[in-house]
């Protein structure tokens, strides 16, 4: 059985490849993360506007 090496050729490219797409895959969920927390910080102060202005009357 022959080995065919130079499949062997692409496997700096395929590396970079596969680093590149878990830099992607990892700024994406602190992008989706940040966003979220960033959502239910707004969410949080809105309630407490309300009661606050509940609080006034």
């Amino acid at each position: 059985m022959a080995v065919n090496w130079r499949v062997l050729d692409n496997a700096p490219f395929l590396l970079y490849l596969l680093a590149a797409k878990t830099l992607l895959l990892c700024l994406a969920f602190a992008g989706a993360k940040r966003w979220q927390a960033r959502r239910l910080r707004m969410a949080a102060a809105a309630a407490a506007a309300v009661g606050d202005s509940d609080k006034r009357r």
